[in-house]
């Protein structure tokens, strides 16, 4: 039952006709407010709003009539009924009661029944009025909210169902759910614990209980939801509010972040194991210059493991490692934000030499500020392909001085065929014809001193040997001249054209000779069935110095060949002027799709080719601050460009060994 008490306020400026009212109504089930005056009337009914209002009709200042009408004009409280009691028994004064406003009038003397019976069903009506208007609002609500809305009772009965929970479950009419119990719309393995906490609400009702369970729809379809649980009056009798919330699109996307967690724990475990059987040292590095995550390679190459390593400052695990490892690029880089590409000579603590190739990618947040948020060091032990690859160059090398031998061997066997058939002649001609064929002879053996001068002029440079003024007009007829012979028999016809005046250019001519040499040799190999190779020399204008590798910069593909000295160019030795060699065949031509990789070290075309004559071709054109590069077109023939710096002087500063 309600034991809600209903609010009385009584009105009467003399004090005995309201503790004549207060004796006959100061029962339990009122409680009671009173006012001596009209204005007070109004100001109590304002702040209490009462069930119920006995209303003095002789009244000072502001009678009764008065205060009712003013009572009905408020909109707050125009619904509060009111009885005018009165000694006036005249018909006027009733009529002028009912026109202000009044549900009833009691005269005095009044009888004590009758009022008690007249105030108990006005009060009892204004309640339930109440509470039908109270109700009206809460379906209103019910019906407009996103969530499921049941009332309940101890047993599970539904009184109540919005719309959004028939949407729920799936019900169209509402007549099918009211009076039956909700246990039956639950899954089964709920409905023992469903019941329970109905008996536990109702039991306790301080007590809101939530829960997740499993409505089970009359198609069979199930739907996750959340219920929060609480107890409230319906129709004077205890019973259950239920909230119901749809979990179907949280289930989801809680499936689908466990789903998307278990994809990222795998891929961090394949990362982590590509991560750990790289055979290149990484590492991570935070603001701070702590290492967050450091591989195995890393930590082998610091003499440690990696999990003692994590969370160490890289300063001092540098420090520390037995021989100073070269790392302090990677807090250059947090410092700066800028990348870096060093090689590096490292020694370790069992006295390995060893050679790195150290580079740092900064990981800047958003905006990007001056600082790196974090540091990557990727580092690569390139000894043992330094090796290799200096092995790969003697070979070439030394192949390129057999053919170079083999040329000289044709160029000389010549007048010494000669000269033998004229000492062969002198001996049987007469004195005459004898001078004759010793002339020819003297001839021949001029040109074999001529070609040997040749070869003199490709001797290896010397440990001490300094970078020359060269001119490549000079180089290119050089080699014309040992190869001149080997073209004729392939049927190669040579076309040059020579700058006049061309401005000399600084450096090796042994290496620049290898140059050409290879150029000239890998065009007549283009030209199996013969044709024309031209070659021509002229100066060209460069906006921007072509500089050459300098210390701990990346070389193209080759190390440093060994016994040749790279020459760093700068401005104060160096003319915006280049010169730029073209040597241009009639040959088979390069396909497009690897024209880019022509230059890499042991590409090649030829059955028998090594791959590495154009890769140290360029290698050394770069180590003189220039470039080489290729047009071709298959079918039709190639054009290789050689661009040198030209030299104001020449300087043994900036002179690499």
């Amino acid at each position: 039952m309600n034991h809600q008490k209903s609010t009385i306020l009584i009105v009467d400026d003399e004090p005995f006709g309201r503790m004549t009212l207060e004796a006959l109504l100061n029962t339990p089930p009122y409680r009671l407010a009173f006012a001596e005056n009209g204005v007070e009337a109004l100001r109590q009914a304002a702040h209490l709003t009462p069930d119920l209002i006995l209303l003095d009709v002789m009244m000072p200042e502001m009678d009764g009539f008065e205060v009712c009408r003013r009572l009905r004009a408020d909109p707050h409280l125009a619904e509060v009924p009111v009885i005018i009691v009165t000694a006036l028994d005249d018909r006027d004064s009733r009529l002028q009661g009912i026109d202000a406003g009044a549900d009833d009038l009691v005269t005095k003397p009044f009888d004590a029944v009758e009022l008690r019976a007249r105030v108990r069903s006005i009060t009892r009506l204004n309640r339930y009025r109440r509470l039908l208007l109270e109700r009206a609002r809460f379906e209103r609500l019910t019906e407009l909210a996103p969530d499921g809305v049941v009332i309940v009772n101890r047993d599970g009965m539904i009184h109540l169902a919005n719309p959004a929970f028939l949407r729920m479950v799936g019900i169209e009419d509402e007549r099918q759910v009211f009076e039956t119990s909700l246990h039956t719309l639950i899954s089964s393995e709920h409905v023992g614990s469903f019941l329970g906490w109905l008996h536990h609400i109702v039991t306790d009702t301080s007590q809101v209980v939530r829960v997740e369970t499993t409505l089970v729809r009359p198609d069979g379809r199930s739907v996750p939801v959340e219920m929060n649980m609480g107890h409230v009056i319906w129709g004077e009798h205890s019973a259950v509010q239920i909230i119901v919330r749809d979990n179907t699109e949280r289930k989801q996307a809680e499936a689908a972040l466990r789903e998307s967690e278990e994809q990222l724990r795998r891929s961090r475990d394949v990362l982590r194991a590509l991560f750990d059987g790289l055979s290149d040292g990484m590492l991570l590095l935070d603001r701070e210059g702590g290492v967050l995550a450091i591989n195995h390679a890393m930590s082998t190459l610091l003499g440690s493991r990696s999990e003692l390593l994590v969370g160490q400052g890289w300063k001092e695990l540098c420090a520390r490692s037995g021989a100073i490892f070269p790392g302090q690029i990677a807090l250059k880089s947090l410092q700066d934000g800028r990348s870096r590409h060093y090689r590096e000579h490292y020694t370790s603590a069992e006295g390995h030499a060893r050679i790195l190739d150290m580079q740092t990618v900064p990981l800047t947040g958003s905006p990007p500020d001056q600082n790196a948020d974090q540091v990557i060091m990727h580092v690569v032990d390139i000894t043992e392909r330094l090796q290799v690859e200096s092995l790969a160059i003697q070979n070439e090398q030394f192949a390129a001085q057999g053919r170079l031998a083999a040329t000289i061997a044709h160029e000389v066997n010549t007048p010494l065929q000669s000269i033998q058939n004229c000492l062969y002649l002198a001996r049987k001609a007469s004195e005459s014809q004898r001078e004759s064929y010793l002339t020819l002879a003297c001839e021949e053996i001029g040109r074999i001193s001529g070609i040997l001068r040749q070869l003199l002029d490709l001797k290896p440079p010397q440990e001490d040997e300094e970078p020359t003024i060269v001119n490549l007009n000079q180089i290119i007829e050089r080699v014309l001249l040992l190869t001149g012979g080997m073209l004729a028999n392939h049927g190669v016809d040579v076309e040059c054209c020579y700058a006049a005046h061309l401005p000399p250019t600084c450096g090796y001519a042994d290496r620049l000779t290898q140059v050409v040499l290879n150029l000239v040799l890998n065009a007549m190999d283009a030209m199996p069935d013969g044709g024309k190779l031209w070659i021509s020399t002229t100066t060209v204008d460069e906006k921007q110095p072509q500089v050459s590798y300098l210390p701990h910069q990346a070389a193209p593909s080759l190390p440093s060949i060994p016994s040749l000295p790279s020459i760093q160019a700068t401005p104060a030795i160096r003319s915006n002027q280049s010169i730029q060699v073209d040597l241009r065949d009639t040959g088979c031509g390069i396909p497009g799709d690897i024209q880019s990789r022509i230059f890499d070290p042991f590409f090649t075309m030829k059955h028998d080719g090594s791959g590495i004559g154009l890769a140290i071709s360029r290698k050394i054109v770069g180590q003189h601050g220039g470039r080489i590069t290729v047009h071709s077109v298959p079918g039709i023939g190639s054009t290789f460009t050689v661009v040198l710096p030209v030299w104001n002087e020449c300087s043994r500063e900036g002179v690499l060994r």
